[in-house]
């Protein structure tokens, strides 16, 4: 299916730049495109006035920059109702019809409230339009019509207030901040947060994240900043970044290569242990393992939290990093246990963990973080968060008995990830605390380095009454069960051979 852009330059070459006077070639033209689902019709409806009243040029540059329909409409609508007189009331009318019918920018009942707020065209001449106050009588138009064009006014004027206090002052407000664009930080901002932009991310998508990492206030203030830059663009790379920055800079900054941090990125894979995380690093760095060990030993050099006990198993954020020439391996771990903290959002994990089932620590949640990690996929670890939490909090004699029963705890006791180990009975294979065949509760600490899905899954499980789960096809279909008999009928589907 051919982009907007595409559909647009494609009609004006066939039929002339006439055509971009016609609405109904204009539609059209669009209707397939609507027709596929990549338009709406109330985007088609704004892109045909907006094409009409003389924004062909800028949305055709605006979408070729990798503008998404609604940033494109937005930022062309604001240039072009700046520039063009508006004697006929045209910019208003322009404006208007793309932000109502735009993601619900404006909402139905403020229209009328918008576009009193736009500069007013002037009047029309008197004998064109009778707004209901002209003296019928002979030769009183003569002598009022000095007059007669600020009565109106005055009186319009004064509807217009008395309106705006039967809607109230929470609309006002709304109005206000509709004008006020969206929020955005002053800068220049300060500290530092490491964001790692994926080949092929969207402009919404790196706002999205850059507001989840507090570096710009709001996500459609870098796109914003990004539709009104349609030049430049943004290549996959690591930056790092300060918080609380001005959405303008923060896009400029990332789109100048010289920003992206040197050297090659280094992937650490979600599950990964330590030892498998300094494997990685010495794979890809000039450091021998010891040095990752000395920084390790030292839990305060790498920032480490109070609450994991000295132990780093799971809190060396998977992710891809990109470390500079001076890095040292302190600072290459400190990156990763920073970008922990920023997985864990606005969560408090302390006041979570004490608020779910029988309360919970921050060890013992990313525990469970680990545990998920290990056992689940996509949309099934909240479930099987839930189910672990059920294991746990079951009276005794019940379910499982407390005995969580995870392979992954019996391998990670094993310092191996060959399944061939696990023998029956799994409880014999190893004496270890974190044999949860053999004994009850969690064990001691992380297995792994869990992703921000499985973390978000331990801090925020599904409800539900589920004690078991399993696998049941090549595809990795998850089925949840609350009793061991619907247990044993799920499991005898059990693709095993997958």
């Amino acid at each position: 299916m051919r982009p907007v852009h595409v559909a647009l330059r494609d009609l004006v070459t066939e039929h002339g730049e006439g055509v971009l006077e016609d609405d109904r070639a204009l539609a059209t033209a669009l209707d397939p495109i609507v027709v596929a689902g990549e338009v709406s019709p109330d985007q088609s409806e704004a892109l045909v006035t907006a094409v009409r009243l003389g924004g062909f040029e800028r949305l055709i540059s605006l979408l070729q920059g990798g503008a998404d329909i609604d940033g494109a409409l937005r930022s062309a609508s604001t240039e072009l109702a700046d520039q063009r007189p508006d004697g006929d009331g045209s910019a208003a009318r322009w404006a208007l019809s793309v932000l109502a019918f735009t993601v619900d920018l404006v909402p139905d009942e403020q229209i009328p409230l918008w576009l009193a707020a736009r500069p007013a065209p002037p009047l029309p001449a008197e004998d064109e339009v009778d707004l209901g106050f002209r003296d019928p009588s002979p030769g009183a138009g003569r002598a009022r019509k000095r007059r007669s064009g600020c009565l109106p006014v005055l009186l319009v004027a004064v509807l217009f207030v008395a309106v705006l206090g039967w809607f109230g002052r929470g609309m006002i407000a709304d109005v206000k901040d509709m004008f006020a664009g969206p929020e955005d930080f002053p800068g220049p901002g300060s500290g530092e947060v490491s964001m790692t932009v994926d080949p092929g991310q969207s402009i919404p998508s790196m706002g999205a994240e850059l507001e989840e990492l507090g570096v710009v206030a709001s996500a459609e203030a870098f796109v914003d900043a990004a539709n009104a830059k349609p030049d430049q663009m943004i290549q996959a790379a690591t930056f790092l970044l300060k918080k609380e920055m001005k959405a303008a800079d923060a896009f400029a900054y990332m789109a100048d290569p010289a920003n992206a941090a040197a050297g090659d990125p280094v992937t650490v894979p979600e599950g990964f242990t330590v030892e498998q995380i300094v494997a990685r690093l010495v794979d890809n760095t000039d450091f021998p393992a010891r040095a990752f060990r000395r920084a390790l030993a030292d839990p305060a050099s790498i920032g480490l939290p109070d609450y994991a006990g000295g132990n780093p198993e799971g809190y060396l954020f998977p992710a891809t990093y990109t470390f500079g020439p001076d890095d040292k391996p302190a600072d290459m771990l400190a990156a990763m246990v920073r970008r922990y903290e920023q997985a864990l959002g606005d969560n408090d994990i302390e006041q979570v963990g004490a608020s779910l089932g029988a309360g919970y620590t921050p060890e013992e949640i990313m525990t469970v973080a680990s545990l998920v990690e290990a056992e689940g996929r996509g949309e099934d670890m909240a479930k099987i968060a839930r189910a672990i939490y059920n294991r746990l909090e079951l009276p005794a004699g019940g379910g499982t008995n407390g005995l969580l029963q995870i392979d992954a705890s019996v391998l990670y006791a094993l310092g191996t990830r060959d399944t061939d180990q696990l023998v029956a009975p799994l409880a014999d294979v190893i004496d270890s605390p974190y044999n949860t065949y053999r004994y009850a509760g969690l064990p001691p600490g992380p297995i792994g380095a869990p992703g921000e899905q499985a973390i978000q899954a331990a801090l925020n499980p599904a409800e539900g009454d589920w004690i078991y789960w399993v696998t049941v096809d090549c595809a990795g279909t998850t089925e949840f069960s609350s009793s061991l008999e619907e247990h044993n009928q799920h499991d005898a589907v059990n693709g095993a051979e997958c």
